[in-house]
């Protein structure tokens, strides 16, 4: 493909089609930054975030083990909750981290897929699980805080990416 004289070049990347430039093109000013630096912000600090809150509840349940009745299988499902939730949040932060470096749709539509499934697991960690401390409290409504920033921005660069036009 050709662009204004200068030779563009497509190749397959993951999970969808990205644009890779020639030098001549890389020079040119006229091509537009679509990634979001207040996006990749959050989700770097979410990323540090989502490590230390897995740290936080493994520790949390030998304390809660230890010091509350809990009936039979109830903390087993509560850490097994709590290790899907570290999955599927390493994987959404993943893929829109990806998804914004490289400007790709599908990956951040992937990212935004998996979102609901987070917030309804810190919803569950704030309301519902057997014993709430008051540090849960704090720090899933922080996770929340996070997630409810990087959604809107996220469909504003799904909208972004969707609309642009490279070749």
């Amino acid at each position: 493909f050709f662009l204004s004289g200068q030779r563009v070049l497509r190749c397959a990347a993951g999970l969808g089609w990205s644009v890779v430039w020639s030098p001549e093109v890389m020079q040119n000013e006229d091509v537009p930054i679509l990634a979001s630096l207040p996006l990749q912000i959050l989700m770097y600090f979410d990323n540090w975030f989502a490590v230390a809150y897995v740290v936080y509840n493994l520790l949390i349940y030998v304390y809660k083990g230890s010091f509350y009745y809990y009936p039979p299988y109830q903390i087993w499902l509560e850490v097994l909750l709590n290790v899907a939730l570290a999955c599927v949040q390493a994987s959404r932060l993943f893929l829109g981290s990806k998804a914004n470096k490289t400007e790709l749709f599908r990956p951040m539509l992937w990212s935004l897929v998996l979102a609901p499934a987070a917030a309804t697991a810190l919803t569950y960690f704030v309301a519902l699980q057997l014993y709430v401390l008051r540090l849960d409290v704090i720090l899933n409504s922080i996770g929340l805080v996070f997630l409810g920033l990087e959604l809107p921005l996220q469909v504003a660069q799904c909208f972004y990416f969707s609309q642009a036009i490279y070749i």
